[in-house]
C-alpha cells in the first residue's frame, strides 16, 4: 500500500501581476495560517471581503471559496460582503488579537484594545450585521495563533 501525501493546503493566488504590499502581507498570512493548520480550510466558504489600510491608501479584495483565496486590488464596487477599514497598525492589532468564540477576547488586553478600536470607529467593519458568520470565519482565517 502506497503512502498517501497529506492534502496540500488551499491555494492563495494573486490576480495582479505585482500585488500591493497589503495584498502580499494578507496573502502571506493566509498561506502561513492554512499551512500551519490545514483544518482552517473548512473556513473557506464563498465570500468577498475587502481590507483597506486607510493611512496607506491601499485596499485588497479577497475572494474566498473552497478552492482557496484569490487576492486582487479592491474595486469599491459595492459587491463585497464585508469591508474592513482601518489604519495599518490597527489592522495588525486586529489579526494579532487573541480570539474567544471568534471575536477579540475581552479578557485579554490585546482583545480589549481591538474591541475599543471597533467601538470608537478606528476599525470599521461594513457588512458585519448582514454577514456575521462570514466575519467570524474571516477572523479565524486571519488570526495569528
Amino acid at each position: 500500500m502506497a503512502d498517501r501525501e497529506p492534502p496540500s493546503p488551499p491555494l492563495v493566488r494573486y490576480l495582479d501581476a505585482e500585488p500591493s504590499g497589503l495584498a502580499s502581507v494578507v496573502g502571506g498570512l493566509l498561506e502561513a495560517n492554512l499551512r500551519a493548520d490545514p483544518a482552517r480550510a473548512r473556513l473557506l466558504r464563498p465570500a468577498v471581503v475587502e481590507i483597506a489600510a486607510r493611512d496607506l491608501g491601499l485596499a485588497v479584495r479577497l475572494r474566498l471559496g473552497p478552492d482557496g483565496v484569490v487576492l486582487s486590488l479592491a474595486s469599491s464596487d459595492g459587491r463585497a460582503d464585508l469591508v474592513v477599514a482601518a489604519d495599518a497598525g490597527a489592522l495588525v492589532e486586529l489579526v494579532r488579537a487573541p480570539l474567544r468564540v471568534g471575536v477579540p477576547d475581552p479578557l485579554r488586553p490585546e482583545g480589549r484594545r481591538v474591541l475599543l478600536a471597533l467601538l470608537s470607529g478606528d476599525i470599521r467593519v461594513r457588512g458585519a450585521a448582514r454577514h456575521p458568520l462570514r466575519l467570524l470565519r474571516l477572523a479565524r482565517l486571519l488570526s495569528v495563533p
